[in-house]
């Protein structure tokens, strides 16, 4: 198809490149429910969802009613064409079906290795015993040398002797599988894949896409390091020695410790490997499956060492290699890279990138728009959100949020981003990536120098690496990485370049090492002999596997030498690559903070350029190294036009100025193309009318005053002081006894006049609850859902008086033994991470027709947000604005759709090609209504709103809808830190001490921190 058509179709039909989903089975699997919400994520714009366990599931785990669940999405995927994908653990890390593959087979279950002191005297040796060591202490403490005990038991009943001790290696078990064990996978295939296969096998590869495997990991980190008996086996055909005789070099820079730790840690990566990824990858492709998820540990070297041994080599055994991108804020370009460096070298058309994990309820549409680009600029190409909750019930709302799902206030504008996405993501999976400058990985290097005692020298090596990518990023030189395990297997030299399957490279850069794989050397020495070119951008490596070498150094004199952490040699480094992409800005220099992504498809060129400059505006000049036609294509409309180039030596200019945060996407053709004689957009009109002053306010849903405090007591007690209903939970919970719970609830109601005025109250199962409002039972009839579906109304509005208003709710609290022993810490196990209380007592929220105000006033805090402090109360709405701060309006919690609107007077008539700027907002969306008739949306910040032809001369109505995230409702509203970058369950909860603070995380009590919900600049209409 050719590639404009293909942009152009992708927002329209198909689901092929659009977003999928990380679905959130979370409490009961009720088939018309299941339906209901496939249904929405087809109204949403979602091309698909992968169907994962997480906490608070109430049916077994792959269990009749799961597959039954399983069978009903797939076959409402059918109708709807949202595409199912299968999640091969519940929660994760995977690898052990829940527990059940080492449930009763400890060979099967996680080990660790440590190492301890032992006084020898009483000691005895146990089953986990690995080795003994007698080792000498040097006059500054640390060990200078070691001897191993031939038999442990022999130091029993004995002393090391004066300056001496006895060290005890021995191995813990975790809450884990054995990847180092293909037993262990093999019965993690039987207890998940074939469970599947046998339940909807017919539907691989035809209605269901493909399974997520998600993080899965051995159990290195701080004091240890990854065991199996497998390991030491594999060791010893591996290395020709015995491992045991070793083992305090991983851990102490004594003897030969960097040969054995890169022995050691190839060696897991390598079995790592064999055992789990390979297995699985084949499992897959036999049966039509497409696998997909990520490593644990792809974020830095440190963390692959720990988690992993290197992550790139298990990327060949994905059919769609994976990247996790949690947080607001992304991070990391280098864990991207290497992702999406294997795709292309073994000919894997996506990348996923699965985002989102715990960026909070506040992120926007918007923010979620640039972490995308963002990761689509360097690779990625297809998105997996996380998550959408099946409900948000109880602890369910606080995992990890946010959900992006049908209960977000701007879901009915949640298409538009997965159309844009859509279409970006068409033209960035088609062809080939223009990448001609490979970067050895130094993750040999990490091998050996880590200890798990001491991280810095990888800490040293991590950051030397990210300052290159940063400066490579920067300088508009693309790149990929090169794993050493796989160049010793797939890469040749011919005519002074390298190749690794469908990819040439013209360069090599040999960044910030100490170490170099043998096979690597050799292939470097070829490619000199060869002519090719090779840069050393840091320090020379001393070591090759491991062992001593001069080679590395007598390699690098005869190649450049550039330093990439000093100035003067990332100049020389420049210099070298000569980079044939160039995007300057004032002065021609580099705009670092643009980055560029470059492909072919047949005879086009695509060009993808992301300003990663959150705050600054960048005047660019973007020197294209092609020639030919060059389009401006929209994602969010799917339309592309021409636009103004210079031509130059060896290609053309195109000037762009990009906003904060702002990208664009070119794609040059053909001199002869069609597409040469389309019109580009015709600029906005001068004229122009900046709408200050008054705006009116209209609320489409009922304003909303959250209640998360209450004093409690059970039926024997009396009334504590006001808690938060968190503290009140965890009480609970730590009392572990099933009774009668009483909470009682108050606020403070101002309105001026009560009638006419609407009230509810919103709980969440108030079908378990007893109520009293101002000491009158009250029935508890259910009026609907309020926003989730596990959030019901009560109509509460003949209750609300003025003055002082009391809540009182009561209902029977249950909790099982297990699930206090879970909750609690008494008990241990996979559980741990699924399990959810039997009852919750979780905050109220008062909705209707009101505001809502703070006598103490508000404070700007971080991120967007602010601090209202002191209790908040009723008050009288004002339907008209002065400015457009909606939070201190009165609507500091409220949650959905507000109206702003006003009367604008055109003296002139207007002309064609009128918009409605909005160059600030703090709103997920924004709608334009003009005369009541719908413009368009703007999602993006700053927004631009085509108003064809909706305009008159005189009077119009003009008309902003306005749509929140559920960030104000939901919180969390008392953290010390105001508004997180990064959201976990923990920080919802505020454990009051008696002084308003808690050990190890203090909260503020008497404030609550929302974010702004604003126009933060007024409109401009261009007519």
């Amino acid at each position: 198809m050719d590639l404009l058509r293909r942009f152009a179709e992708a927002a329209r039909r198909g689901t092929e490149f659009r977003p999928v989903t990380l679905w959130s089975w979370n409490d009961r699997l009720d088939p018309e429910e299941i339906r209901r919400q496939i249904r929405e994520m087809a109204r949403g714009g979602l091309g698909g969802h992968v169907m994962g366990a997480r906490r608070g599931l109430e049916a077994a785990y792959l269990g009749p009613e799961w597959m039954e669940a399983v069978r009903t999405a797939i076959d409402e995927g059918v109708h709807t064409g949202v595409v199912p994908w299968l999640f091969d653990e519940y929660v994760g890390p995977s690898g052990s079906c829940a527990g059940r593959v080492y449930a009763g087979r400890d060979p099967f279950r996680q080990k660790f290795l440590v190492v301890e002191e032992i006084a020898g005297g009483s000691w005895e040796p146990s089953e986990s015993t690995v080795a003994v060591f007698v080792a000498t202490r040097g006059d500054q403490g640390a060990y200078t040398a070691f001897r191993r005990v031939p038999q442990p038991r022999a130091v029993c009943g004995k002393k090391p002797g004066e300056g001496k001790v006895f060290l005890h290696f021995a191995y813990r078990t975790g809450e884990n599988v054995d990847v180092f064990s293909r037993q262990a996978t093999q019965e993690f295939l039987k207890q998940t894949y074939e469970r599947y296969q046998e339940t909807v096998g017919g539907e691989f590869g035809r209605a269901v896409s493909g399974i997520f495997t998600d993080e899965p990991q051995y159990a290195g980190g701080s004091h240890r390091v990854p065991w199996s008996p497998h390991l030491v086996r594999y060791f010893h055909r591996s290395c020709d020695y015995d491992l045991l005789d070793h083992l305090p070099e991983l851990f102490y820079p004594v003897g030969e410790y960097r040969k054995t730790r890169f022995d050691f840690y190839e060696t897991v990566t390598r079995l790592f490997l064999l055992a789990w990824t390979m297995p699985v990858y084949q499992w897959c492709d036999r049966h039509g499956l497409r696998l997909t998820g990520h490593m644990a540990g792809e974020e830095t070297m440190l963390a692959q060492v720990q988690a992993a041994g290197a992550v790139m080599p298990h990327y060949e055994y994905m059919h769609i290699p994976g990247i996790d991108v949690p947080g607001r804020r992304p991070r990391h370009p280098v864990m991207v890279k290497q992702a999406a460096s294997v795709a292309a070298q073994f000919g894997r058309e996506r990348v996923l990138g699965e985002s989102f994990s715990g960026a909070g309820w506040g992120i926007t549409l918007d923010d979620m728009r640039f972490q995308a680009e963002w990761q689509f600029a360097l690779g990625v190409n297809m998105l997996c959100t996380h998550l959408a909750g099946l409900s948000l019930r109880g602890v369910r709302k606080r995992d990890l949020p946010p959900s992006l799902h049908y209960h977000q206030p701007w879901w009915p504008y949640y298409h538009f981003w997965n159309e844009h996405l859509a279409a970006l993501a068409s033209v960035l999976a088609a062809g080939r990536p223009q990448v001609d400058v490979l970067v050895i990985h130094p993750v040999a290097s990490a091998w050996a120098e880590y200890s798990p005692l001491d991280p810095a020298p990888v800490k040293d090596l991590d950051q030397a690496l990210e300052d290159l990518v940063a400066f490579l990023l920067g300088a508009h030189i693309d790149f990929h990485f090169g794993d050493e395990l796989t160049l010793e297997r797939k890469a040749s030299v011919s005519k002074g370049h390298v190749e690794v399957g469908p990819c040439r490279y013209r360069a090599v850069v040999v960044p910030d090492a100490i170490n170099l794989r043998k096979s690597t050397v050799a292939l470097l020495k070829r490619l000199k002999r060869s002519s090719g070119t090779i840069l050393f951008a840091g320090r020379v490596p001393e070591f090759v596997d491991g062992e001593p070498s001069k080679e590395p150094a007598r390699l690098a004199k005869t190649c450049t030498r550039a330093d990439a952490r000093k100035a003067s040699g990332r100049k020389r480094l420049r210099s070298a690559l000569a980079p044939r992409l160039a995007v300057v800005s004032h002065g021609n220099r580099d705009a670092a903070s643009i980055f560029a992504h470059w492909r072919t498809v047949d005879d086009d060129h695509v060009f993808f350029f992301l300003n990663t400059d959150e705050t600054k505006r960048v005047q660019a000049r973007l020197r294209l190294p092609v020639s030919g036609v060059p389009l401006v294509l929209d994602p969010a409309t799917g339309e592309y036009w021409p636009v103004a180039a210079r031509a130059r030596k060896g290609g053309m200019t195109v000037s762009y100025t990009f906003p904060p945060r702002g990208s664009l996407l070119l794609v040059v053709r053909p001199d002869d193309c069609p597409e040469r004689l389309l019109e580009a957009p015709a600029k906005p009109p001068g004229r122009r009318m900046v709408l200050t002053g008054r705006w009116r306010v209209r609320r489409m849903d009922p304003n909303v005053l959250v209640l998360d405090r209450a004093q409690w007591r059970t039926d024997e007690g009396e009334y504590s002081e006001p808690t938060h209903v968190l503290d009140i939970q965890q009480e609970l919970v730590r009392r572990g006894r099933s009774q009668p719970v009483i909470a009682r609830f108050e606020f403070d109601c101002a309105v001026s006049d009560l009638n006419g005025r609407r009230f509810g109250l919103v709980l969440e199962g108030p079908q378990a609850h007893e109520l009293w409002y101002n000491g009158m039972r009250t029935p508890l009839s259910d009026a609907g859902p309020y926003w989730d579906a596990a959030f019901r109304r009560v109509d509460v509005t003949r209750y609300v008086r003025p003055g002082r208003n009391v809540i009182e709710l009561r209902r029977p609290w249950q909790i099982e033994p297990h699930t206090r022993d879970l909750l609690t810490g008494r008990a241990g196990g996979w559980e741990v991470h699924t399990v959810a209380a039997d009852s919750e007592v979780e905050a109220i929220y008062l909705v209707g027709d009101f505001g809502v105000s703070f006598p103490e006033g508000t404070s700007q805090a971080n991120l967007g947000s602010r601090w209202m402090r002191g209790q908040p109360k009723l008050v009288d709405e004002s339907d008209r604005l002065i400015g457009t701060d909606l939070v201190r309006a009165g609507y500091p919690f409220f949650a959905g759709r507000l109206v702003l609107e006003r009367e604008v007077t055109l003296k002139n008539e207007p002309r064609e090609g009128a918009v409605l700027e909005l160059p600030a907002f703090r709103a997920a969306a924004v709608t334009v209504l003009v005369n009541g008739h719908e413009a368009g949306t703007a999602w993006r910040s700053p927004g631009r709103v085509p108003l064809g032809g909706l305009l008159e001369k005189g009077r119009n109505h003009v008309a902003l809808v306005l749509a929140t995230s559920l960030r104000n409702l939901l919180g969390p509203h008392h953290h010390e830190n105001g508004e997180l970058e990064s959201v976990e369950p923990q920080d919802f909860a505020c454990r009051y001490a008696s002084n308003g603070r808690a050990p190890g995380r203090p909260c503020v009590l008497d404030a609550w921190n929302v974010v702004d919900f604003a126009l933060d600049a007024e409109p401009v209409l261009r007519y």
